[in-house]
């Protein structure tokens, strides 16, 4: 039994975060950047379209700053860096619902997928 739920913790948690995930963009392009000086570590980035569950307070603006790891934070910093730069469409999940905070709230996935 022990193998059984040390096995099955996992799946729990990263099915607990896609239930509770919003889409914040879906498969659109990054049409501006802006990483500001404002003291912290943050990217703010503009997108084509956003989901349509999303309010237009957000209209395609997500920003995000750095967690609980800044290895963690650079990687999707470059990440979305390199989707704007090769014009490569992105998807974009929240575990909230404003589409802005730490990066530890946001999953990234770039392409078509």
């Amino acid at each position: 039994m022990k193998r059984t739920y040390s096995f099955l913790i996992p799946i729990l948690m990263s099915a607990s975060f896609a239930s509770n995930a919003v889409t914040c963009v879906s498969k659109s392009k990054i049409t501006s950047v802006l990483i500001p000086n404002n003291g912290r570590t943050e990217i703010r980035i503009k997108t084509q379209a956003i989901s349509l569950g999303q309010s237009a307070y957000n209209n395609g603006r997500i920003q995000m700053w750095e967690g609980g790891s800044y290895e963690r934070w650079k990687q999707k910093r470059d990440l979305l860096l390199m989707a704007y730069s090769l014009n490569k469409p992105i998807t974009m999940d929240s575990n909230d619902d404003n589409c802005m905070g730490n990066d530890d709230e946001f999953h990234i996935v770039v392409g078509s997928k």
